[in-house]
């Protein structure tokens, strides 16, 4: 407090302070340069088999396709044991085909028509087991028609087996194969020359299958239902052949295992001593 003439006032002692500066503002960072990636370089083709070694690797296709035509069910291969004769039977059985765009891996696909026959005989053992024992021979011809060319193929076997046909409708049968194909083909090059080979090789199947048919009427002729089973091991030997260009090609031998699950539907029909067997089969493969 201070006078100041005939007033008395108050004011503030010391010295004003300096206003705080502002702080220099905070610069923007540095944007980092825009850099374009490069382009993803595109991958290598991968070679094709020529027509010649594409025909010959699919030797094992042709093979592996002949032993799945002559393995065949038991209702296929013999007709139905159960409308046969009591003591045995002489049987004669022709079948054909063909099968559309096979492909496996690397080598193209191909189409396949196929005939052959088969011929055997059995003999039940006795009255009180319905158990058949038989021979049997056959032959399978094809036709592959592959991508550059076409060729043809030769199957030779023989066999035996053993089937049991229960009263109660179960079924078993067991069948055994050696078989010798035989193949050649003939296919055109990259320069449009014709290329000529063929070649030669053993194997075996060993077959496995069962099933029981449940009748739906209380006579036991009418609509039947029948589910099936059946598992196929199979060997081929290896094989090597030289084409007429010099190109040498190896195969080595392979296995398979087959499985096969279905289900028939069908129907007996009896006039006198006639039966007629009329069914339709749905079937899944692995």
């Amino acid at each position: 407090m201070r006078k100041n003439g005939t007033n008395w006032e108050l004011y503030a002692s010391g010295t004003v302070p300096e206003p705080t500066p502002n702080p220099e503002p905070t610069p923007a960072p540095a944007q980092p340069p825009i850099v374009n990636p490069d382009p993803t370089p595109e991958p290598a083709p991968t070679p094709k088999p020529t027509t010649t070694a594409d025909a010959g690797g699919n030797y094992l296709n042709v093979g592996y396709l002949l032993n799945y035509v002559e393995n065949r069910t038991l209702m296929q291969r013999m007709g139905d044991l159960r409308n046969q004769s009591k003591d045995g039977n002489i049987w004669l059985r022709s079948y054909g085909g063909s099968l559309d765009s096979f492909a496996s891996g690397k080598l193209s696909g191909f189409d396949m028509g196929y005939s052959g026959i088969q011929f055997g005989g059995d003999k039940r053992l006795s009255d009180e087991m319905p158990l058949y024992v038989g021979l049997y021979i056959g032959s399978t011809h094809a036709s592959p028609d592959y991508s550059g060319g076409d060729g043809t193929a030769r199957s030779d076997y023989m066999g035996m087996y053993a089937s049991y046909m229960a009263q109660n409708g179960f079924y078993s049968d067991l069948v055994i194969k050696a078989s010798r194909q035989k193949n050649s083909f003939h296919v055109l090059d990259s320069h449009n020359n014709g290329v000529n080979a063929n070649g030669t090789a053993n194997g075996m199947s060993i077959s496995l299958e069962a099933g029981q048919r449940f009748n739906l009427s209380p006579t036991g002729y009418g609509f039947y239902i029948e589910p099936q089973t059946q598992l196929t091991y199979s060997h081929q030997n290896e094989m090597a052949m030289k084409a007429s260009n010099g190109l040498n090609i190896h195969l080595n031998h392979y296995e398979s295992l087959l499985g096969r699950a279905s289900m028939i539907l069908g129907y007996d029909i009896t006039a006198g001593n006639s039966q007629l067997n009329v069914y339709v089969n749905e079937v899944y493969w692995q």
